[in-house]
Order: structure tokens, then sequence, then C-alpha cells
């Protein structure tokens, strides 16, 4: 849902990686994203997001354990939840919150993604 009166629009996520081309090998294996390879980072395209991909330096801090301040984790918003996340799992995507329903109309799954980023899978039903 967008909000005609804000004149903020999503760009894009910036991630910082151990692997870069491994990270973007993920996001194009499991999640189908359009790779572009720049001089200086990968850029992954999933269903309109931008993520670009840093290859990170030697200092890379490990993930903090949840729950912590600062971006929890990204989402996207499927129309066949059961049949993304049994196809995700046969290409041995690791699945740390099974399908569960939080509230009506509402279906939400968590895969493991690159350097242990976390990835909510969700379907909403119409109006949920």
């Amino acid at each position: 849902m967008s909000d005609a009166s804000s004149p903020f629009v999503f760009e894009h996520v910036h991630i910082q990686a151990k692997d870069a081309a491994a990270s973007a090998h993920w996001f194009a294996d499991m999640l189908g994203a359009q790779i572009i390879h720049g001089p200086v980072r990968a850029e992954a395209r999933v269903g309109g997001l931008r993520i670009f991909i840093e290859q990170a330096g030697e200092g890379l801090t490990p993930e903090p354990d949840h729950p912590h301040g600062g971006l929890d984790h990204i989402a996207f918003r499927v129309t066949d939840l059961e049949a993304v996340v049994a196809g995700l799992k046969a290409k041995g995507a690791v699945f740390t919150k099974d399908i569960t329903s939080p509230r009506p109309g509402l279906k939400i799954s968590f895969v493991t993604g690159p350097d242990g980023m976390s990835i909510e899978l969700l379907e909403r039903e119409p109006g949920a």
C-alpha cells in the first residue's frame, strides 16, 4: 500500500556480505532475482525491491541475536505461501519459522537468507 501524500518512495536495501557473489546467487537461485553485477557491488532485483549487495571488508561483525535494534528482516508478499515454502525447502532453504497464521487472513514464514539474514514470506487475503 502506498501513501500518495508522502514525498518518500522506497528505493533499495543495501547489505554487506561475507561473500557478495554467493549472496547474489542465493537471491537468484531461491527467489528468482535478476542479478546485475556492477564494478562495486551486485544488485539483486526481486519483486520490485532492489537489494544492493556489497562485499564486506575484514571487520564484518556477525548478525545480532533477536530481538535487537535496527533492521530486523525484509519481507516479500507471495500469492501461494505453501507452494513457495515447499519449493524453497526442495532447494535446500533453511526456515526459522514454518507457516503460521498470526491473525485471520495472514500467513507468514521466515527463511534464512545469506549471512543469516531473516526474510519473511507472507500471504495476505484481500482486506487483511
